[in-house]
Formats: C-alpha cells, sequence, structure tokens
C-alpha cells in the first residue's frame, strides 16, 4: 500500500472520529450552554428586580424618615417654646410678688421714701417690665405653635401681671385677693402647657 493510500486511510479515520465526538459531545455542550445563558439571563432579571425593589425600599424609608424628622423636629420646637413660655410665666409672678412686697414694706414706714428705696423701687420696677416683655414675646411664640387655649389663658395672665403692678403701689394692704387671682391665672396657663405636652386629657371639642 502507497504512503498516499495511507494517508488517505488516515485521513478519513480522521475525519470519522471527528464526527463521533461532534455527535457525541456538542450537542450536550450546546445544550449545556443553553442552560447556562439562559440561567444567566435568569439571574440578570432577578438582580435586576431586586434593584429596583431595594432602590423603591429606600424612597420609601426616605420619605418616612423625612415625615418622622419633621413631625420630631415639629415637637422639639413646641416643648422648646412651652418650657420657655413656663419660665416666663414664673420669672413675671416672682417679679410682680417683689413689687407688692416692696411697697407692703413701704407702708409699714413712716416719712419719705429714703433714696436707697427709690432705687430699689425703681430697680424693681425695671425688673418687673423685662419679666413682663419676656412673657409677653413668650407668649407670642406660643400661639404659633399651640393651641388657641394656651394663648388665650397667656394673654389673660400677661394683662392681670400688668394691671396688678399699676395698682400695686396705691393699694393700702397686702393684696391677697390678688395673689389668689394670680394663682388661678398660672393654674390655668399650667394647665393648657400640660394638655399641650400630652400630660393631661384635653377638654373635647365643641
Amino acid at each position: 500500500m502507497t504512503l498516499i493510500e495511507l494517508a488517505a486511510i488516515a485521513g478519513w479515520g480522521f475525519l470519522a472520529i471527528l464526527l463521533l465526538f461532534w455527535r457525541s459531545f456538542i450537542p450536550e455542550y450546546l445544550k449545556e450552554k443553553g442552560k447556562n445563558l439562559a440561567t444567566h439571563e435568569d439571574i440578570e432579571k432577578i438582580v435586576d428586580q431586586v434593584s429596583a425593589v431595594t432602590q423603591a425600599t429606600k424612597e420609601i424609608e426616605a420619605k418616612i424618615s423625612d415625615k418622622v424628622w419633621d413631625r420630631q423636629k415639629q415637637w422639639e420646637m413646641k416643648r422648646e417654646v412651652l418650657f420657655e413660655l413656663t419660665k416666663a410665666m414664673s420669672s413675671g409672678a416672682d417679679a410682680l410678688t417683689a413689687v407688692y412686697s416692696f411697697y407692703e414694706t413701704e407702708r409699714k414706714r413712716s416719712g419719705p421714701m429714703p433714696l436707697a428705696r427709690q432705687e430699689k423701687e425703681l430697680s424693681l420696677a425695671a425688673s418687673f417690665s423685662d419679666a413682663a416683655t419676656d412673657f409677653d414675646n413668650a407668649t407670642v411664640l406660643a400661639a404659633i405653635v399651640c393651641g388657641k387655649d394656651l394663648q388665650t389663658a397667656a394673654v389673660q395672665l400677661g394683662i392681670f401681671l400688668r394691671e396688678a403692678k399699676m395698682e400695686a403701689k396705691d393699694l393700702p394692704e397686702f393684696p391677697a385677693k390678688r395673689l389668689t387671682e394670680l394663682a388661678v391665672k398660672r393654674n390655668a396657663v399650667t394647665t393648657e402647657i400640660r394638655k399641650e405636652l400630652g400630660l393631661e386629657a384635653s377638654a373635647p371639642q365643641k
């Protein structure tokens, strides 16, 4: 047999082996490759869906957080205003009581008021004016962030403080009645502050 014939037989044999390989391995390979491709596409779809859900969740959480943040800031502002109103109310009441006490002492003295007492009178008047102004300012702020009932009670107390101060010098004796009225009006404001803070039940709306 010649070399050419041997080469031809070898070529046909290689071709037969190649065809056998193709029929047995390539279809399985392509089939598996198709599965892998489909799986990869499915994974990409799942990833996209998860990403979309995650993004939507973050947006919802952000909106909720903003609302909670707004409510929290509003609450903190209201609380601060109410605390300032409480402090100003106490300062105003103390300043009025100091003025009444001064004139009660003066009524027990005889003769003209000494210079030192005149200076004390002016100092008490200035302190009362500052305290009353601070209370009026705190009342305005409270009216912005709180209900009408608190505003009404605070305004009534502010008016009372100034009226009581004006008559303090001319009263014949220490005005127990006025101090009782002061306590009542302070209690009315305190009650409304507690309602605003949620510490006391609000009255039913009419």
